[in-house]
């Protein structure tokens, strides 16, 4: 996975979606995994679902990672 900014993310998702397609694939049945941390605000995962969901991706997975050593920087 790449590390992207969401509002950057619709041209590689939509890219991505086109290329399930060529290969015979529903992008709606591919799974699209989301990953954050406790950095991450709420609304910026809520805009990178909507923009997968403009591309095609109809499931999602959320990853979070939570380490007792994270710190707010």
């Amino acid at each position: 996975g790449e590390q992207m900014p969401v509002d950057q993310c619709f041209p590689f998702l939509r890219r991505e979606s086109r290329l399930f397609e060529d290969l015979g694939f529903n992008p709606a049945e591919i799974p699209v995994v989301i990953r954050a941390d406790h950095r991450c605000p709420h609304g910026s995962i809520v805009e990178m679902k909507r923009i997968a969901q403009e591309a095609g991706f109809r499931k999602f997975a959320l990853r979070v990672r939570i380490r007792p050593d994270d710190t707010d920087d």
